[in-house]
């Protein structure tokens, strides 16, 4: 597993990736940020862990030795594309976050398995094949690829919330979240959904703020860009 890291938390090496475990059996790679890494790391340092860094990807390491990926993921609030290989299990995890917002990329051939973040960082690997031409029909139609397909055939684009294990050339995969059913009519009065609604905003924001660099906005002047750098913090 390979890595280049943008460092957001923890400057230090000792936030670089891949990242093993003390005992070496399991490593990580993770693209993204972890808004409640803080929380899941004093819960997991309360069940005993210790960690030797300040980065969000330390406990990913220990969540999936303590809970399980499946459990892992369920807890985290965040945007991520990560992968762990337990050693002792002979066995790669790929899994990405809820909504999809970090990409994550595969390949499988003559029962291996190749992934990346993007799809020419498999091409260069010498993965995939020909041009895919129900994806360019996609792309002309739509003006995107959709997920079920990337552009070259043999490579796939893992779907969001979807956790995938290779272990010994078989796959398996599974969901672990889905958009909840929209409920009946809320009781809730205009001005109360308002101040509901600026409530979660300030949440989001927030979250968003933790980062041990300098942090800055890019205003375009749309109504969501407006509303992220008009939060008062």
């Amino acid at each position: 597993m390979g890595h280049r890291r943008l460092a957001i938390l923890d400057l230090s090496a000792a936030g670089s990736q891949p990242m093993l475990s003390g005992d070496r059996e399991i490593g990580v790679v993770f693209n993204g940020c972890l808004y409640n890494f803080p929380e899941l790391r004093r819960e997991l340092e309360n069940r005993g862990a210790r960690f030797r860094s300040h980065c969000d990807t330390e406990v990913l390491l220990h969540g999936y030795r303590e809970w399980g990926i499946d459990a892992l993921v369920r807890r985290l609030r965040g945007m991520f594309a990560l992968a762990v290989w337990d050693n002792s299990r002979r066995t790669l995890t790929l899994a990405r976050d809820r909504l999809g917002v970090k990409p994550l990329v595969f390949s499988t051939r003559h029962g291996e398995i190749a992934f990346a973040s993007t799809v020419r960082a498999l091409r260069s690997g010498g993965f995939g094949g020909a041009i895919d031409r129900q994806a360019v029909l996609e792309f002309l139609e739509f003006g995107y690829v959709t997920e079920a397909r990337a552009i070259f055939e043999g490579i796939e684009k893992l779907p969001p919330a979807t956790i995938l294990e290779w272990r010994d050339g078989d796959i398996q995969r599974r969901h672990y979240w889905s958009l909840p059913e929209a409920g009946g009519c809320s009781a809730a009065t205009f001005d109360e959904a308002v101040e509901q609604t600026e409530q979660l905003i300030l949440e989001a924001v927030k979250l968003r703020l933790i980062s041990d660099v300098p942090l800055g906005a890019l205003l375009s002047g749309g109504v969501d860009s407006a509303l992220v750098c008009s939060t008062p913090m």
